[in-house]
This record gives C-alpha cells, structure tokens and sequence, in this order.
C-alpha cells in the first residue's frame, strides 16, 4: 500500500491526495549529477503493491523514470541524481507526454520535485520533501525561501543555488518520511 502512495504522488495525482512540494527551478547543475549503478532496474513496494518504478540510464547524465500504476498510463519521468554535502538527492521533473493535445500542454506548467535518496543494491529509500513541515517552519519564519503557496501546492520559487544551500541545511528535517521500495529485476 505504502509504494501505491509513492506511485500517486509521482504520478501527479496531487490534488486528490493531498499536499506537495514543487519547485521552478532544478536542485542540480551539471556538476553535482552523478550516477549510481544500483539506481538502474525495476522497483516496486510490497507483494501486493500492482505499481512499480523502472530507471534507465539516458545518454545526458540523468534516468529516464516510468511509474506503472494498474489500470492508469504510464508516469515518464526525467530523473537526475545529484550528491549534496554526501548525500543522494532525486529531482523528478515531467517528460512532455507525446500524445497530449497541444493547446492543453500549453497551459501546464511542469515542475521538479525533490527526494532525499539511500540507495542499495536491492532497497531503494526515498523521502520527499515534507510540505507540512515547510509550511509550519516558513510561516514561523525559521526558514526563509522564495515560494509561492497555492491551494494544495507550495511551489520553490529559489534558484539553483538557494535550493541546495536549504535541502543541505534543513536535510534532517525536511526530508523524514522515508517509504522502501526493492528491487524487481
């Protein structure tokens, strides 16, 4: 149940299931991309989880990501796996559909979203940034990032370098909630 959770937030299914964090900008510039070589398979939660997530590599440094959910389209992905002060950091952003009318891709904006990342050979672990917790630590003003807060959204509105400095200074905090996939093939 817990990797059908990840799956829906990945997918976009947002609204439906409550609150996240996105930003405009990427956590990454070209020199913190690295890669990983047990990143790349097939994950999935339980034996009962019908979801599961597949990286390739791609040729520009990142992960090509799908998520399958049973009974929904497929999820594409543009990964980019990044190392801040030691640590894995996922930033997920949308591949354009092929199929999408035109004039409705027009009027979608897409956005990154950002995973505290522990990589195994055969457990990947991954947290996504807390919105509740931004929330509580910006209105108390303990943190101080450019954003804007929409209705079931906070959107990062930092630049590159803003974004690093806070996911490296707030990591513990930020980033808890960690959910286990394991490795299919």
């Amino acid at each position: 149940m817990r990797m059908l959770k990840i799956l829906t937030i990945l997918a976009v299914a947002l609204l439906a299931q409550g609150c996240f964090v996105l930003s405009i900008h990427p956590l990454y510039s070209e020199k913190e991309l690295v890669s990983n070589d047990n990143l790349p398979g097939t994950w999935t939660g339980s034996d009962d989880d019908k979801g599961f997530w597949t990286f390739e590599e791609t040729e520009k440094n990142g992960y090509r990501m799908t998520v399958v959910e049973e009974g929904k389209s497929d999820g594409l992905f543009i990964a980019h796996l990044i190392q801040l002060d030691g640590r894995y950091f996922l930033d997920l952003y949308p591949e354009e559909p092929d199929s999408a009318n035109e004039h409705f891709l027009s009027h979608v904006i897409s956005a990154h979203s950002f995973w505290l990342a522990d990589i195994g050979q055969d457990t990947l672990r991954l947290a996504s940034l807390d919105y509740d917790w931004l929330r509580d630590a910006i209105k108390a003003g303990t943190v101080d990032i450019g954003h804007e807060q929409l209705e079931h959204f906070l959107v990062l509105t930092g630049d590159t370098r803003e974004l690093q400095a806070f996911v490296v200074k707030y990591v513990d905090e930020a980033f808890e909630d960690f959910e286990e996939v394991y490795r299919v093939k």
